[in-house]
C-alpha cells in the first residue's frame, strides 16, 4: 500500500528516464560509466518503460514482484526460526526504505536470499550458486564486493578440501573452477564497462569533513547495528560528510563491538566466520574509500539475513572455550529482539510518515502542471552549478542537487532537489524542458562535469529557446533570478518578464522516525500567464518554515 501510494523521487525517477529515452545500446555502453553500475536495473525497467506502460504503475509492480517473492521465500523456505520468519519483513529496509522506494536494492535484497537458500548445496550443484551470485553482481558495484567476498571463502573452502585430499590438480577438472572463472571474467566485463571516467559526478575530488579513521570504524562496527538500532547517519548524505560526535560514535562502536562478538562466537561454532568478515571487510574498505550514501546502510543488514541463513543451517558446531555459553545466547537472543523491535518500530514510523507527507517533488507539481496546461507553454527546470576554479573552496555538496559541474562559473545554487525527471516521469512524456542536455529527446539526467565547450553550447542553447514561460525550482524568486535566470538572458528580461510565484508545496523525506531531508518546490509563470488563466499568487509571507 505504501508503495502504491509513495511520491517516487528523483533516483527512481531519472532511471525510468534513462530506460525510457536511451537507446538500448546507450543503456549498455553510454549510462553505465556515468551511473556507476551495470546496466541490468536500467534493462529491466526498459521492459516496462520502452512497452508504454505508466510510470508510477510499473515502479509498483516492480517493487511487489520483487520483493513479494523475497517475503515469500523468506517465510517458506527461509531456515531462520519462525520467530525471526515472521518479524523480518517488518524491519526498517524491507518494509521501507527497500520495498517503498524502488530501485535496484530489491534485486540485491532477492539475490541474497537466493544464495543463502542455495548455500549448503553449493558443491553439489554449483552452477545453481554462481547464477544466484551473477544476479547479486548485476544489481551495482556493492553486489560485486559482497559477491567477490563470498567467492573468495568459497575458493578458500575448495582449494582446503583439495589440499586437504592430496590432490591440488585436480582442480583443473572441478567445474566449480571454472564456474567460478566464467564468474570472474563476466565480473571483470562489467566493471570495464561501468567503470567511471574523468567526467563522472562521483570520481569528481571533494574534501572530507571526517576522517578515513572515523569511515573504517563506522562501516566495521557501527554499520551492522546502524542498520537495525541506532540512527547515527540522520541525514542524507555520503559517509565522508557525515558530522557526529564522540558522544554518539563510542557508545555506538561499543555496542557494534558486541555484535561483532556475537558474529564472531557463532560464526566460528558453525564455521561461517570467514563468510562474514572477508565480504564485511571488502564492502567496508569500498565505502570508506570510494562511494558511500546514507541508503546503503541497508545492504549490510540485507547481507547480515544471508549470513544468519547460512549460519543457522550449517550442521557444524565446534566447541568453544567459553564456559558462559548459556549467557552468551540469552544476550544474542534478547539483544536481538530489541533490534527487531526497534527496526520494526523504524519501518512502522516510516510508512505511516510516507502517507502523510510529500515524500519529493515530481507527482504533484505535475498534476498542477497539467490541470492548468501549462504543457503549451516554454517549462523549464532550474539547475545546479558550482564555481570550479578551485577545488578547496568549493562549496559543501551534502544536497542532492549536485549533478553538474560547470567550470568558469562564478555562481552556486544550493539546496534544489532535481524536478526535471520526477515531473516527466510523471507527466508521461517530457514536458519540462531538459537544456542541460544538447539533445533534447534524452530526458535524463547524465552525472558528469560538462567541458568548457559543452557548457558554452547550453549557454547558447538557453538563448535560442528563450526565457522560460514557467519555472519550476527555488521557493525564493531571488535564487532563481540571481543564480539562473540573469547569468544567461540577462537582468533587465529577467524583470521585464515579471515572474509570479503561483504553486507552492513542501517535502520531506522519511528516514526511520524522522525526516532525512525537507525542502521546498515553487512552480513561477510569467504575470501574463498567471493573469490569463486567473491563478493565485502566492507571496513570500506565504512561505512554510520547514522543521
Amino acid at each position: 500500500m505504501t508503495s502504491a501510494l509513495h511520491e517516487r523521487w528523483f533516483d527512481e525517477a531519472v532511471s525510468w528516464q534513462i530506460a525510457k529515452n536511451a537507446t538500448i545500446r546507450e543503456i549498455l555502453t553510454t549510462i553505465p560509466p556515468l551511473e556507476g553500475h551495470p546496466p541490468f536495473w536500467h534493462l529491466l525497467l526498459a521492459v516496462f518503460a520502452k512497452l508504454g506502460m505508466p510510470y508510477h504503475l510499473s515502479m509498483t509492480i516492480i517493487s511487489y514482484a520483487f520483493m513479494g517473492l523475497f517475503v515469500f521465500l523468506l517465510l517458506r523456505k527461509n531456515p531462520l526460526p519462525r520467530i525471526v520468519r515472521l518479524t523480518l519483513p517488518f524491519s526498517f529496509f524491507l518494509i521501507y526504505q527497500y520495498a517503498v522506494i524502488t530501485r535496484h536494492y530489491c534485486v540485491m535484497a532477492l539475490a541474497l536470499l537466493l544464495l543463502g537458500l542455495n548455500h549448503n548445496e553449493r558443491n553439489q550443484k554449483p552452477f545453481r550458486y554462481v547464477l544466484c551470485l551473477l544476479l547479486l553482481c548485476m544489481t551495482s558495484a556493492y553486489g560485486i564486493i559482497v559477491a567477490g567476498g563470498i567467492c573468495i571463502v568459497w575458493s578458500i573452502e575448495i582449494l582446503r578440501e583439495k589440499i586437504t585430499a592430496k590432490n591440488l590438480m585436480s582442480i583443473l577438472k572441478d567445474k566449480r573452477f571454472y564456474l567460478l572463472a566464467v564468474l570472474l571474467v563476466a565480473v571483470l566485463l562489467m566493471i570495464w564497462e561501468f567503470l567511471p571516467n574523468k567526467q563522472t559526478f562521483a570520481m569528481v575530488s571533494e574534501g572530507d569533513t571526517n576522517s578515513f579513521l572515523f569511515r573504517i570504524v563506522y562501516c566495521v562496527f557501527i554499520m551492522p547495528i546502524e542498520s537495525v538500532l541506532t540512527n547515527i547517519f540522520a541525514f542524507q548524505c555520503l559517509l565522508k560528510y557525515v558530522y557526529t560526535n564522540a558522544a554518539s560514535v563510542i557508545p555506538c562502536a561499543l555496542v557494534g563491538a558486541m555484535v561483532l562478538f556475537f558474529i564472531s562466537y557463532y560464526g566460528y561454532k558453525k564455521n561461517t566466520l570467514l563468510y562474514y568478515w572477508i565480504p564485511t571487510l571488502l564492502f567496508a574498505g569500498f565505502s570508506s574509500v570510494v562511494y558511500f550514501y546514507q541508503h546503503h546502510i541497508g545492504i549490510p543488514f540485507l547481507y547480515m539475513i544471508f549470513w544468519l541463513m547460512i549460519t543457522f543451517s550449517s550442521k557444524e558446531d565446534r566447541p568453544c572455550k567459553f564456559s558462559n555459553q548459556r549467557i552468551i545466547r540469552s544476550g544474542t537472543v534478547n539483544f536481538a529482539a530489541l533490534c527487531m523491535l526497534v527496526s520494526i518500530l523504524y519501518g512502522f514510523v516510516a510508512c505511516v510518515h510516507d502517507w502523510q507527507w510529500n515524500y519529493s517533488i515530481g507527482k504533484h507539481e505535475a498534476d498542477f502542471i497539467k490541470k492548468y496546461q501549462l504543457e503549451q507553454y516554454n517549462i523549464l527546470s532550474s539547475w545546479s552549478t558550482v564555481d570550479k576554479s578551485d577545488d578547496e573552496q568549493a562549496p559543501d555538496r551534502n544536497s542532492s542537487s549536485y549533478f553538474f559541474y560547470f567550470p568558469e562559473v562564478e555562481y552556486y545554487m544550493p539546496g534544489v532537489m532535481p524536478c526535471t525527471e520526477p515531473i516527466n516521469a510523471y507527466m508521461g512524456h517530457n514536458t519540462v524542458d531538459y537544456t542541460l542536455n544538447p539533445d533534447s529527446s534524452r530526458a535524463y539526467t547524465e552525472h558528469r562535469i560538462l567541458s568548457d565547450e559543452e557548457y558554452q553550447e547550453f549557454v547558447e542553447r538557453c538563448k535560442q529557446i528563450g526565457q522560460p514561460d514557467v519555472l519550476i525550482g527555488s521557493a525564493l524568486f531571488e535564487n532563481l533570478e540571481h543564480y539562473y535566470l540573469t547569468p544567461i538572458w540577462g537582468e533587465e528580461a529577467v524583470k521585464e518578464a515579471d515572474y509570479k510565484r503561483v504553486y507552492l508545496d513542501t517535502y520531506a523525506m522519511s528516514w526511520k522516525l524522522g525526516k532525512t531531508r525537507t525542502g521546498y518546490s515553487a512552480i513561477y509563470v510569467r504575470k501574463e500567464i498567471a493573469d490569463k488563466l486567473n491563478l493565485t499568487v502566492i507571496p513570500d509571507t506565504d512561505i512554510p518554515i520547514l522543521n
